[in-house]
């Protein structure tokens, strides 16, 4: 599964910013760093928005071609977490400890 067929049905951009706890739907992954991105919002076309876990936990907006240009001998660098249940983010937070 490629990023963008991951968020192809995500809620449009700031769809989520008045929710108290919203749910996040999608997490990409780089195995190579153990940097993650929860994903709650995407425009349609290059942008989402959501959390990013790496050198900190921070809100931000995820521009896709960045990560889709990140590859190794010609394989992609972030991945889709295909099993990856829809949790809520104060869960992720508490999780993060």
């Amino acid at each position: 599964m490629t990023l963008r067929e991951a968020v192809k049905d995500l809620p449009c951009l700031r769809a989520t910013e008045d929710v108290d706890d919203p749910l996040v739907p999608v997490k990409f992954f780089a195995l190579a760093s153990g940097w993650t991105w929860y994903i709650l919002e995407y425009d349609g076309e290059d942008e989402c928005f959501g959390y990013v876990d790496g050198l900190e936990f921070e809100a931000g907006y995820i521009w896709l071609p960045e990560l889709e240009e990140l590859k190794w001998c010609g394989v992609p660098r972030i991945e889709v977490d295909v099993y990856w249940t829809p949790t809520r983010l104060s869960v992720i937070k508490e999780q993060r400890g």
